[in-house]
């Protein structure tokens, strides 16, 4: 690659950094074809993106963002994942880890600060934003239905009684 390419894929994931607040690095030496796509296609899923690049270039990339710190996860043949979604792309990469014995999981950066393996295991079993949502939504929900059936439980019981009452009389007058 010559410097303007170098220049040009530094410019890509400077900006491209920008836009997320996670980034996760893997180290992928001895994977396969097949195993480097299994991971590449679930990233994607997970709405992220995956590069493999010098650390030099890495460094470079991320040296005026927030995520400079990635510097100590940097060494040897290493790939980087960002997206939008930090506990979906920590999922699929940590799912992808335990399928394929190559990869590994060295650490990343969240909001500006470091994380290590542990962290981002401890990140990948969040549930997701989706899972949060109906959790809280549902929250919400409980005390406007337990409302709902106590506002539905007087016309009920006045119903029952009459009902009780007519079945009374016709008792009485059999």
């Amino acid at each position: 690659m010559n410097r303007e390419g170098k220049a040009q894929l530094v410019a890509e994931l400077n900006s491209a950094l920008q836009e997320t607040s996670v980034l996760l690095v893997v180290q992928y030496r001895g994977m396969t074809v097949a195993q480097a796509d299994k991971l590449r296609n679930a990233i994607r899923e997970a709405g992220g993106s995956y590069r493999v690049a010098k650390n030099t270039l890495i460094r470079r990339a991320t040296a005026d963002t927030s995520f400079s710190d990635v510097d100590q996860f940097l060494g040897g043949p290493v790939g980087i994942a960002w997206g939008p979604e930090p506990v979906a792309l920590a999922k699929a990469v940590s799912e992808t880890a335990k399928g394929v014995e190559p990869l590994k999981v060295i650490g990343g950066v969240l909001d500006g600060k470091a994380i290590d393996e542990n962290g981002v295991k401890a990140l990948s079993s969040l549930p997701s934003r989706e899972e949060l949502l109906a959790k809280l939504l549902g929250t919400m929900m409980n005390p406007v239905s337990g409302f709902v059936r106590v506002l539905n439980g007087v016309p009920t019981g006045f119903v029952r009684v009459l009902n009780g009452i007519a079945e009374k009389r016709q008792e009485e007058a059999a």
